[in-house]
């Protein structure tokens, strides 16, 4: 089951610039608030850059399934699962985990769009208008009312703030 193809030609109340954990966790909250028009649009695939990860990196923090106990995993992107449930490993590898937050999108129907790549993004009226390029769809404009910058990987941060950074959340 895969994810659901979000549009972004529709407004949007949130966009979530990247599909890893901090895009799926963002996701995963609004959904679970109620809001419905909102989209994750990643450049790459979902979990890309843990896909990227060398074969023997794997999570130094352990995970593990406790909801049961009131304890939430601290690598996982939501309370309800652990990726310690799909790996079934407590130091997963890049990729499990990416695999993981690929069976969560699917599992929560996240609106997705990949290999979409946000080009830059300009305030309008009312939101914000990222410009992009979508090799899958073709789209090129989007709006939304708020965006989310979840995008990046830890190995190339980004230095300098966001040009859009004060009507982010």
């Amino acid at each position: 089951m895969a994810a659901e193809h979000a549009d972004p030609e529709k407004i949007m109340d949130v966009i979530a610039f990247g599909g890893g954990a901090a895009g799926v966790g963002v996701s995963l909250i609004l959904k679970d608030l109620g809001i419905r028009r909102f989209g994750i649009l990643e450049k790459h695939d979902l979990g890309a850059s843990f896909r990227r990860w060398p074969k023997e990196m794997r999570f130094i923090t352990p995970v593990f399934f406790a909801n049961a106990f009131g304890l939430s995993d601290l690598n996982a992107v939501n309370t309800a699962t652990s990726p310690a449930d799909f790996n079934g490993n407590e130091h997963p590898w890049g990729q499990d985990y990416a695999n993981d937050l690929t069976a969560v999108a699917a599992h929560y129907k996240l609106p997705l769009v990949t290999r979409c790549e946000v080009q830059e993004t300009s305030k309008r009226a009312g939101g914000f208008q990222p410009n992009m390029n979508c090799a899958l769809c073709g789209c090129r404009k989007a709006i939304s009312m708020r965006i989310s910058p979840a995008a990046g990987s830890p190995g190339q941060p980004r230095a300098g703030p966001w040009s859009f950074a004060s009507g982010a959340i």
